[in-house]
């Protein structure tokens, strides 16, 4: 809003600086070439003023006068002292005229540019004081005229905040000016005489001259209102001479003493002239896009208009009517002052526009207010003319109809409301549409009033045809009957209409079909006409076109022939359609013949023998006997007939017959077609047609049959000659080779010989050069015969061995998945599996290492952001001077030593010798408190209030290890739901007891989830919901009093003056003013559309929510439903509390907060934003209990729908937000799953919370452990009572400075070693130790299982009993042994690492019986099995059934356990790069303090430098001097009148925190050390007062800090 009204003001200001450069440019006549924007930098060497004080004071400046008056030196060099001579011309040109110095401006606000608006504001006072003294011509108003760039407007608005000056008020200057000219009373008279007689005379340019005199002390007068001045003065002199003569005498108007009969005074003239500048504005605000409304409503609003029943509620209203009269006047009239609304057209309007309110208003009710319908309709505001009461309820149906017609584009009342022009419209036809109504119910009709009605301009019929209009009442008859069946409704326009057009259809459909019947005997002289009956659009035959109208005539008339003489004759729509439709059929089957005939003449003539054949072969020819060999010969036959045919005519028409009669022209060069005669027509004689080609086709073929027939002859004869001839030739050649046969062989041996000798040296000579790659292609022939056995071997190995073994393992792996009772074979086949291997021991490793790293790091993260965030307070209460630098300091050396000690976890060797027995209580306690959810529930339930923040502090997430491991959740959860059950149980009554008292378990439940499992989940659902928000500008205030201070700041800001309206009112009176409504309806409906956005983001997101918190919600809403089963709206509406008002509200109030937007340091959320944020929060948390406003809030009443909508779509989010698998099902652990870890859980905690908790649980004993057995109290007992810090730490380990006995010192060295962090090992003191033969029968379960696991992995046997019944062998026993020792070696190895982490003396955890033989092993399995058998957890009858079961689900479970193994050991190492980058972060902001720290420091030093004189570089003083002062408290082996013979100097380093100190005692020199400044700030918050220096000297910390602070940093 302030970037608006600075925008504003801006626009007004260039504005007032165009009108002085046009006022200036008119007064010297001379063009400035600069634009608005650097006006003001024209004006600054005082030129133009010269020049312009030249224009009205010639003789005071002459142009000679004027200091570089054509700008030849300010060009080249720019502003010179000199010009300040011209800004002195212009004053003494002002006084000349004596112009009020109440205007003047200083030198330097032009020259400096110091205050340029008074400058522009003093020309524009200097305008109209010389053109009311005739000097000058009138300033011209250029606001609305004139346009500027957004550039220039932002420039300009940059450019005057950083001014800092205050735009006058220019509107006023007539005022001021009126107020400082002293005139007499005299020639105030005779002004007001001049003004009087000028308007007698009609002139109206000397009435504007006479009211212009200076001595009228007339303002505000635009001459562009002359006319309107003229004719308002006129009217009203002679008002007043009337009501003067009407009473007999003339009154007499007394002026300042001075007397003038039936005279319009001063103020009467005031009052017209403001009255009219008054009707200006307002015409200038509606002429503005967009219209001007505060402008607008400030007219409105005026006294000096004196409008009567305006309701400003409805400006936007009356702005729109008034701007559509506006414009149709301008319309008419043009731009003119005829163009203008005056005050009784205004009025008028104004009268109107309510009357329309209140009509539209009463159809907008349900049901509609008829009486005042009927009221409005019959106002004379209205103007409707023929308004029947006794149709009222017809008008109101249009009326509403067309409203809705309206508001089908908008909502808006102002555009949905109905104009008079639409009412006047709606009762005419509405009247119109009654009388015909009337006129058909009249029996019989009354056509002459049909007629009447048809033939009205406000309906409007088109089509109409008079002569038949008895047709047009019965169509409209039959309509009005059948709908009166249906409802009471008269026949609208669009029915009517459709009667009449049907009418019309039927008169032309019946003339056309007539017409082309009696049309078909007088064909073709009347062709055009019959082609527009065939291709009439009312008709629409299908398929007709213009160019086969022969074709159809034709067909018609044989169809009209072959029926004549029977009833049928005549052609009916039907018949006609049919004759087309074949008409169409048959001109295609002759286009498709003659294009093939045509294509037959053209291959002939281009004697292409195959294309001859391919175009007879068509099948539209439909030619027989098409022999494929004969095409040549028809070719030769089909030339000879063309040769035949000799014609000269060569003009491209043939003519082809039609089977139905008649001829289709077809042009062989155009492939154009015609049924009639071209123009011209000569034959193409050469032209084939199809009976010609059929006759050459008969002709050749019949040619061809005849050599066929005599084929056999012909071969036979041709036979005979061919083999005498070739007999005769075989036997010459026999002849001649028997005679030369001797030589023939000779010579054939001899080349043989030849040819092999060659060819064998050529084979020996390629071999040799080839003889590498004939190795190698022998070697790969080889490969392949052998690689060929092989593989057929390993076919048959696979096919009938390894298939048959692998089906065998998937039957077996199958039957452990699915089979209840699983066989001993697949046990024994698949218990190796449950051996460790080296790659889940490295796994176990790791992912031990990663659980303590991550719990370490937590907690140093938790450690630094609480104390970044005191140093981010400090340092904020250092700024505003609340605490000192040394409390800064303090805070920061305190942060240094974090970061340095945030890995470093001690073991339990801090603990004295002692105290480290109680370790293995410690150990139980926490095992206890952590497997048993009971505990801590019942401590949550019972702790009072007070202590609650304390406790989840420093117990639970301590005790839970941070849910660093899927187990410690796992147990986590399990006390949430248990502490929840306890709560809804014994402490809800009612949602509000959830809602208002908000309990412990939920604080702790949302802080647990709001950690790193849920930011992104966050993130995703809010992160593009709420950009909307932060980015918006608007406000989402619901507050009536905030919305109403806002609006009086932004009125006050315009003004620039205090507003007259209260300050201090109440929600009710807010709600009283227009604006404040109209500002709330926008809030309320921005606040819906992104309440409905934030809910559709958050439905379908619940799968993404954390587990845990699902989880707990689970809980909540089942513990509800068992509560109150008949409301189970309380349980939804508790889980949407939970989830969407304690997890995600603040989320929602600050995003940058929880990682939903980035947190950005330079540009945080401003308190808009987060104003804006909370807002929506709050309806948001409205809509998950579904609280809606009622009666709390009636005028947001309008919300209630949308939060109970809301609450309806978040049912389904909240129902399945809080449908989950349980915990047990989610984490695969159970009752056993203690006993199968391999190696004991651990929580890194402080000395300090061990104490705190153990104290804790003392208290509350017998509230969480009522019972006397109970085995939290016998913990407790071997405890012993709980013990301070000291005591469990003991004080001999407490390493103090042999040099201080400082209580103080002493306390900070205890107060570290009190946060030590220690890393216990939980063990469970109940479990089965050493002998397995106990009470506890599910450790004596489980061991039997683990040791029957390890004998069926070393022998085999058909089932268990077999195996413990059967002796082991040698080779078994040793097997045995290996696989035992092999497990001990990695235990070792783990808890090796353990020890790593876990120092001290603690209990020793009993391993496996490594050395106990194999048939021992099996004696103690016989023993466990049959105490077992006697418990009835197991049977021999079975062979064991339940423990095989068992030891398959172990080894089906190893599989999932290595998989999440996996996914866990990923999990943490993410989670591990996230708190890195955490601890890099608060790293770097700990830099980011030490540099602010170092540079107050520095600035201190600064700050004392520039002193002059008063601060040395080193500082020398005796022992004595500083003693007296309190400085030096003693100096170790010296009395204190000795201490005259020490010195000590003190001198600055370069670092501005460190200071050089220098001693010299008793003649002694002592070594120089360096004092840090920030050590002496830290003592002094600490509270230790003195400190030691050169082992000798002590210092009282305070008053070296005084004195340093006087002497080097300039500080009293």
């Amino acid at each position: 809003m302030d970037e608006e009204r600075q925008k504003l003001i801006a626009y007004q200001y260039l504005c007032r600086l165009a009108e002085a450069k046009d006022w200036i440019e008119r007064c010297i006549s001379e063009n400035i070439p600069v634009s608005i924007s650097e006006f003001e930098n024209t004006l600054r060497n005082g030129i133009l003023l010269a020049k312009l004080s030249h224009s009205f004071a010639t003789d005071v400046v002459p142009l000679k006068r004027i200091y570089d008056v054509d700008e030849a030196k300010y060009k080249v060099k720019g502003l010179h002292f000199k010009h300040t001579q011209n800004f002195n011309y212009w004053i003494e040109a002002l006084d000349s005229i004596k112009f009020p110095k109440i205007f003047h401006p200083e030198t330097v606000d032009l020259y400096d540019q110091k205050n340029m608006p008074k400058v522009i504001y003093c020309i524009h006072a200097v305008a109209l004081y010389c053109y009311k003294l005739g000097k000058s011509p009138a300033i011209t108003s250029l606001s609305g005229k004139v346009t500027f760039t957004d550039e220039e407007i932002l420039e300009k608005s940059v450019e005057l905040k950083s001014r800092g000056v205050k735009i006058p008020m220019f509107n006023r200057i007539g005022g001021i000016l009126t107020k400082e000219i002293k005139v007499d009373d005299e020639t105030f008279f005779k002004a007001i005489v001049a003004v009087n007689r000028a308007i007698d005379d009609e002139d109206a340019p000397q009435t504007v001259v006479a009211m212009n005199h200076i001595a009228a002390r007339l303002v505000d007068i635009d001459p562009d209102y002359a006319d309107y001045y003229q004719k308002k003065l006129f009217t009203a002199k002679n008002i007043k001479y009337s009501i003067v003569m009407r009473r007999g005498r003339l009154e007499k108007v007394v002026i300042n003493g001075y007397g003038e009969e039936g005279l319009l005074t001063s103020d009467e003239i005031q009052s017209l002239i403001n009255q009219a500048n008054l009707l200006r504005e307002l015409n200038d605000a509606l002429d503005r896009e967009p219209t001007d409304n505060q402008k607008l409503e400030e007219c409105l609003g005026s006294d000096i208009l004196g409008l009567r029943d305006v309701d400003f509620v409805w400006l936007e209203v009356y702005s729109i009517c008034l701007k559509n009269r506006r414009m149709e006047k301008l319309k008419i009239y043009g731009n003119g002052n005829k163009s203008l609304l005056y005050l009784d057209e205004l009025q008028r309007l104004i009268l109107q526009t309510n009357w329309l309110i209140i009509l539209n208003e009463a159809l907008d009710k349900n049901p509609s207010d008829e009486k005042k319908i009927n009221e409005c309709l019959l106002s004379e505001y209205i103007d409707v003319d023929d308004v029947n009461s006794d149709n009222i309820m017809q008008y109101i149906t249009m009326l509403k109809l067309r409203k809705k017609e309206k508001s089908a584009t908008s909502n808006d009342f102002k555009e949905v409301m109905l104009t008079v022009k639409d009412i006047q419209v709606i009762i005419s036809r509405e009247n119109a549409l009654l009388t015909l109504d009337r006129a058909l119910q009249a029996e019989p009709i009354e056509i002459a009033k049909l007629r009447e009605s048809l033939r009205s301009k406000v309906l409007n019929f088109a089509n109409l045809r008079m002569e038949i209009s008895s047709m047009y009442a019965a169509s409209l008859k039959e309509g009005r009957d059948k709908k009166g069946v249906i409802s009471d409704d008269i026949l609208r326009e669009n029915e009517i209409q459709c009667c009449i057009d049907e009418v019309n259809l039927v008169i032309h459909f019946s003339n056309i079909i007539v017409a082309i019947n009696e049309g078909l005997e007088n064909y073709p002289s009347n062709k055009e006409q019959f082609s527009s009956w065939i291709l009439d659009e009312t008709l629409a035959f299908d398929g007709s076109q213009s160019h086969l109208v022969t074709l159809y005539v034709e067909i018609l008339k044989r169809t009209q022939k072959e029926r004549l003489g029977s009833d049928e004759s005549f052609l009916n729509y039907l018949d006609i359609q049919n004759c087309i439709t074949l008409g169409n059929e048959i001109h295609d089957a002759n286009v498709a013949l003659i294009k093939c005939v045509a294509k037959v003449n053209a291959t002939v003539e281009a004697e292409d023998h195959e294309a001859v054949l391919l175009a007879l072969q068509s099948e539209i020819l439909s030619l027989k006997e098409v022999n494929p060999e004969q095409s040549t010969g028809y070719l030769t036959s089909l030339k000879a007939a063309k040769d035949e045919k000799i014609s000269d005519c060569q003009n491209g028409w043939v003519k082809h017959e039609i089977e139905i009669g008649g001829h289709i022209y077809y042009n062989l060069s155009t492939e154009d077609f015609m049924y009639d005669a071209p123009e011209g027509y000569v034959s193409n004689g050469r032209f084939l047609t199809k009976i010609e080609i059929e006759q050459a086709l008969i002709a050749e073929n019949e040619r061809y049959n005849l050599y066929d027939r005599q084929l056999p002859q012909i071969i036979a004869i041709q036979a005979l000659a061919r083999g005498y001839l070739a007999r005769k030739v075989i036997k010459e050649r026999n002849y001649e080779l028997k005679c030369l046969l001797p030589a023939v062989i000779q010579i054939q041996a001899a080349c043989r010989g030849y040819q092999q000798r060659r060819a064998y040296l050529n084979r020996l000579k390629y071999y040799a050069i080839n003889e590498k790659a004939i190795i190698k292609m022998q070697s790969v022939f080889r490969c392949l015969k052998v690689r060929k056995y092989y593989e057929g071997l390993s076919k048959f190995y696979f096919e009938y061995i390894i298939s048959s073994y692998l089906s065998t393992l998937l039957f077996f792996y199958d039957t452990l998945l699915e089979s209840l009772d699983v066989p001993f074979a697949a046990i024994s086949m698949f218990v190796y599996l449950l051996d460790e291997t080296q790659k889940d021991f490295n796994e176990e490793l790791e992912l031990q290492k990663l659980r303590s790293h991550i719990v370490t790091s937590i907690r140093a993260n938790l450690k630094l952001e609480k104390d970044l965030s005191s140093m981010d307070v400090k340092i904020g209460l250092l700024v505003k001077n609340r605490i000192t630098l040394q409390d800064v300091v303090h805070q920061n050396r305190a942060l240094k030593k974090i970061n340095k000690d945030v890995t470093n976890v001690n073991g339990i060797d801090v603990l004295i010798k002692e105290r480290t027995h109680q370790l293995e209580g410690y150990q139980s306690l926490f095992y206890l408190l952590q497997t048993e959810p009971k505990y801590l529930a019942k401590l949550i339930f019972e702790m009072p209030q007070s202590r609650s923040n304390r406790f989840v502090e420093t117990a639970i997430l301590t005790i839970f290890n941070y849910a660093a491991n899927t187990r410690e959740e796992f147990l986590l959860i399990k006390l949430f739901n248990t502490s929840l059950q306890e709560e809804v149980l014994n402490r809800v009554n009612s949602i509000e007891d959830i809602v208002e008292n908000n309990p412990l378990v939920v604080k702790l439940a949302v802080q647990f989830n709001r950690g790193n499992r849920s930011q992104n989940c966050l993130k995703e659902i809010f992160g593009s919901v709420i950009q909307p928000v932060i980015n918006s500008k608007d406000s989402y205030d619901l507050d009536p009093m905030n919305i109403y201070k806002a609006w009086l700041h932004h009125l006050e800001s315009i003004s620039g003056e205090a507003s007259q309206l209260p300050h201090n009112i109440n929600t009710e009176q807010a709600l009283k003013y227009p604006e404040v409504k109209k500002k709330l309806a926008e809030c309320i409906n921005k606040l819906k559309a992104l309440i409905a956005d934030i809910v559709g983001a958050i439905v379908p997101a619940a799968a993404k929510l954390p587990y845990a918190l699902r989880c707990v919600a689970m809980t909540l809403r089942k513990c509800l439903e068992k509560k109150f089963p008949n409301d189970k709206d309380i349980a939804l509406k508790a889980v949407g509390h939970f989830i969407i008002c304690r997890y995600m509200h603040p989320a929602l109030i600050a995003p940058d907060a929880f990682d939903v937007i980035p947190f950005n340091v330079e540009n945080p959320l401003t308190t808009h934003q987060r104003h804006c944020l909370a807002s929506v929060a709050s309806l948001l948390q409205r809509a998950a209990i579904n609280n809606t406003f009622g009666n709390e809030s009636p005028y947001l009443s309008s919300i209630d729908d949308t939060i109970s909508e809301s609450f309806a779509k978040l049912r389904t989010f909240l129902c399945e937000a809080s449908t989950v698998e349980e915990p047990g099902e989610r984490f695969q652990l159970d009752q056993y799953s203690e006993y199968a870890m391999l190696r004991k859980p651990t929580i890194y905690i402080s000395i300090r919370e061990i104490c705190n908790i153990h104290k804790l649980v003392a208290d509350f004993e017998n509230e969480i452990a009522p019972n006397t057995d109970d085995p939290l109290r016998e913990v407790l007992s071997d405890l012993g009572s709980p013990l301070s810090e000291s005591e469990l730490i003991g004080y001999s380990f407490i390493d103090v400075p042999s040099d201080t006995n400082d209580p103080i010192a002493i306390d900070a060295v205890r107060e570290d070693l009190a946060k030590t962090e220690v890393c216990l090992t939980l063990t469970n003191r109940f479990d089965i130790k050493g002998d397995n033969r106990t009470s506890d029968v599910s450790s004596l379960f489980n061991g039997t299982k683990n040791l029957t696991a390890d004998v069926i992995r070393v022998q085999r046997g058909s089932t268990l009993a077999s195996i413990l019944d059967t002796p082991s062998s040698k080779e078994e026993s040793e097997k045995y042994k290996a696989i035992i020792s092999n497990r001990a070696s990695k235990i070792a190895l783990i808890s090796q690492v353990t020890q790593s982490q876990v120092k001290g003396t603690q209990k020793k955890e009993p391993g496996p019986e490594k050395h106990a033989s194999l048939e021992k092993v099996k004696i103690r399995i016989k023993e466990g099995l049959q105490v077992l058998e006697e418990k009835g957890l197991t049977s021999s009858k079975n062979g064991y059934g339940s423990v095989l079961r068992e030891i398959a689900k172990d080894i089906l479970n190893r599989r999932l356990y290595r998989k999440n193994r996996k996914i866990e050991i990923l999990r943490l190492r993410e989670a591990q790069v996230v708190l890195d980058d955490k601890i890099k972060d608060y790293v770097e902001q700990m830099d980011y303090y030490n540099k602010y720290i170092k540079t107050c420091i520095e600035n201190m030093a600064l700050s004392s430098k520039k002193k002059k004189d008063k601060k040395s570089s080193a500082l020398k003083y005796t022992a004595a001097r500083l003693h007296e002062k309190n400085i030096v408290l003693s100096i170790a082996g010296l009395q204190s009148h000795q201490y005259k013979n020490v010195t000590i100097e003190i001198a600055s380093t370069d670092d501005s925190s460190k200071f050089k100190i220098h001693a010299k005692i008793i003649g002694t020199t002592m070594d120089s050390i360096l004092l840090d400044f920030e050590h002496l700030l830290e003592l002094q918050y600490e509270g230790i007062p003195s400190i030691k220096v050169f082992n000798a000297v002590m210092f009282d910390v305070n008053s070296l800090i005084g004195l340093l602070n006087r002497k080097f940093y300039g500080k009293d």
